[in-house]
């Protein structure tokens, strides 16, 4: 039924309650979900598309720490009382999902095991993947980590063929404007990508793969932690 991995991990009953109040929504590329500062006042359930988390510094860079697919939720700071929220959420690529009000989410959470089994091996995940691209951006070059991200995207997304802003990518390596041209043309002289106004193709996933970090392996499925 769901193409959510932490919503189909549910029992049937847990859905019934929670369905009560979802809502299932699109939103185009380039829609933000939430803005940092913002009080976080429901949870986004994809069931297809990408949406990134991004942290803003006070110099005005910013920098994409995750992407979140089918694997995943938005807005998971409403459940840990981070409020306001210091991320923001900005649609990658189009996305369809499930948006369930936090108040809700929150009395389902305090009542159902299942869902707290869940969610909680959901944000252990989030802390280990947060440690990685802590290690991935201090040490590994944009061209490795571009690669690495562009593998993660596509995975997540199902498509070789994205669309991405230079500054989005920017976001992604961490780097300004001019590094990202030239992590492109690493890439692309490496034949794994070819680029033009902001499509990207991936030529050679075997290619990119070699190109990329290790950083970005897809961590299971929620189901296999039992």
């Amino acid at each position: 039924m769901f193409r959510n991995q932490l919503l189909a991990a549910l029992p049937p009953s847990d859905w019934a309650t929670l369905g009560r109040d979802a809502e299932h929504i699109r939103m185009p590329a380039g829609h933000t979900f939430t803005r940092p500062g913002d009080i976080v006042r429901s949870l986004f359930f994809p069931t297809s598309g990408i949406v990134s988390i991004i942290i803003s510094l006070d110099t005005g860079e910013s920098l994409d720490i995750a992407a979140v697919g089918t694997e995943g939720v938005i807005g998971i700071g409403a459940l840990l009382q981070m409020q306001p929220s210091p991320f923001e959420y900005r649609v990658q690529i189009e996305s369809t999902g499930y948006r369930i009000a936090a108040e809700p989410f929150e009395r389902a959470f305090a009542t159902s095991d299942a869902i707290r089994r869940v969610m909680l091996v959901h944000i252990g995940r989030i802390v280990l993947r947060a440690e990685r691209g802590a290690l991935c951006n201090r040490f590994h070059s944009r061209d490795r980590r571009l690669a690495r991200w562009l593998l993660v995207l596509a995975a997540k997304s199902g498509h070789r063929s994205l669309y991405l802003t230079h500054d989005g990518i920017a976001q992604m390596v961490g780097g300004p404007r001019p590094a990202v041209t030239t992590a492109l043309r690493v890439l692309r002289e490496r034949g794994a990508i070819t680029y033009s106004r902001g499509q990207i193709e991936i030529t050679s996933e075997e290619r990119l793969a070699e190109c990329a970090c290790d950083c970005g392996g897809l961590l299971p499925a929620i189901g296999s932690y039992g």
